[in-house]
Order: C-alpha cells, then structure tokens, then sequence
C-alpha cells in the first residue's frame, strides 16, 4: 500500500439542520458552510446561524486529536453592516465572498476569508492573486452558471480548473459527488474541495451516508 498522503480539505456547504452539522463533524468533514445569500435555496438567518454554529462547537468537542472544524459565513455581494452583523452572530471561522466584492472589502474586515470565483473560461482565473493577501487563507472555483452564485451541481473544466489551481490553497467546487471525487482530486489536486448538492436529498437537507463517502473518497484520492 502507497504512503498516505495529506488529504484535501473537505467542504460541505448548505447546512440548515443542526443533525445534520453532528453528521458532517462525525465522519470528518473539516469546513461547514452556512450560507447567508437572500437567492440561495439553503439561505439561513442569523438565527439559525447561531443554532448551527453551537451545534458545530459542540459536535467538534468529541474530535479531539484530529483537525479543528471550521465554520464558514457565506455571502454574496453583503454590505459591511451585513457582514459585521454575522461577525457579531456567529463569530464564524471564515467569511467567504461569493460575489463580486472587490480584494479591498473583503481585506477590511481583519477576519480569515476566501473569495470564490465563477470562472467560464481559463482567463477568468485572472484576478485570483488579487485576493491572496493576508487575512486571506485561500480561494474557491467553481463553474460559471448565468444567475448563479454557486450550488448548481455544474462542473468546471479541468482546463480551467488547473490553470486557477496553480495558485496556493484553491479549494474546487462544482458537480462534486461521492462517485467523481476520486478521479477528480487525482487529476487536478486542490488544496480542498467543496460540495453541496452531491451530498444533498434537496437542497439544505444532507445525507450522511453520502458525505461519509464523500469523505472517504477525498482520502483515499491522496494515496500513492
């Protein structure tokens, strides 16, 4: 058997149930996404933010020896206020910026972020090095969808995706499911992947068994 390599990190995105917050932490998801832009079907308030966020903590209390969880705001073009409000709420490990927020916005916050991009095309990746300075901690791609801000079970070409990936601590999301995130991690090796919809009865609603192997499937990627 092959040395075990350092696997991606593992992304869920999407959670609104905190049962579902105990089973991504259970078998080994790292990040969990709670999404806060108005359009998103898994769209979820502050609130409800607040409730999965103490279900993370206290799911994460049985993890000890393995990596930390991190919790992830998701947004979409935010105002500061809006930003600074989910802050306060959630005090979330990482902002992420879904939109078109420019590397200033997202800088002036002083809080770990990554900025997704919706790329069509190679050329697309252009601006990625823009948003790669501290308090930066990486970016994510995913596929350009018309009037969508990801979660769309779109894939990306792996033109595209290797020519973004060139860059440090790029997480890959689009069309990911237990079933093509092996050969997909070997071919192109993110420094994390993210999902939704490939682990999803419907939208904001997790399988677990399907994250599990989704989980597996991302490790065992990493083997020689």
């Amino acid at each position: 058997m092959g040395a075990l390599m350092i696997g991606p990190w593992v992304k869920v995105c999407g959670f609104t149930r905190p049962e579902d917050v105990t089973a991504a932490v259970e078998v080994g998801v790292d990040l969990l996404g709670l999404n806060f832009a108005p359009e998103s079907p898994r769209r979820i308030d502050l609130e409800q933010g607040a409730e999965l966020t103490r279900a993370v903590r206290m799911a994460a209390r049985g993890r000890s020896g393995k990596s930390p969880i991190r919790t992830v705001a998701v947004m979409v073009n935010p105002t500061e206020e809006e930003v600074r409000a989910i802050i306060k709420a959630i005090d979330p490990d990482i902002l992420q910026f879904h939109g078109e927020e420019t590397s200033e916005f997202c800088r002036q916050f002083e809080h770990p972020f990554m900025k997704a991009f919706r790329l069509a095309t190679p050329e697309d990746a252009r601006p990625i090095p823009d948003y790669l300075e501290p308090p930066s901690m990486g970016f994510l791609i995913d596929a350009w969808v018309k009037g969508a801000h990801g979660g769309t079970g779109q894939t990306l070409s792996h033109e595209t995706a290797r020519v973004a990936l060139q860059h440090r601590r790029g997480f890959l999301a689009g069309g990911l499911t237990p079933l093509n995130a092996y050969e997909i991690i070997r071919a192109l090796h993110p420094f994390g992947v993210d999902v939704a919809s490939g682990v999803e009865i419907e939208p904001g609603i997790k399988d677990r068994l399907l994250m599990q192997r989704f989980v597996t499937a991302a490790g065992a990627a990493c083997q020689d």
